[in-house]
């Protein structure tokens, strides 16, 4: 297997995203905690409306990294919205990882 740009070929037919493979973040639980929707969510982070849904879909997929700073700001809503969070409750360490 060749590592690229966080994937890996398995062969000439089926690559794997390494982030797919492991799982790193906890944002879908804690979206549906908050009872928001991918969209809303975005939009309540700060993130253009019109591309808002696609990128927080593809935070929870692991398709892209989750910068620290929304993170952060995820964080801070938590808390306007009365649910207590950590760092660590939404990067979880890989053994805690599903």
């Amino acid at each position: 297997m060749v590592l690229f740009k966080n994937t890996f070929w398995v062969d000439k037919k089926y690559k794997l995203d390494y982030f797919r493979i492991m799982k790193i973040n906890n944002l879908r639980k804690i979206r549906e905690k908050l009872g928001l929707s991918q969209s809303k969510l975005g939009e309540r982070l700060g993130l253009n409306r019109s591309k808002a849904q696609a990128r927080i879909s593809h935070y929870e997929t692991s398709r892209r990294l989750l910068p620290t700073d929304i993170a952060y700001k995820l964080i801070d809503l938590a808390a306007k919205e009365g649910l207590v969070i950590e760092l660590g409750e939404i990067y979880p360490r890989p053994n805690e990882a599903a």
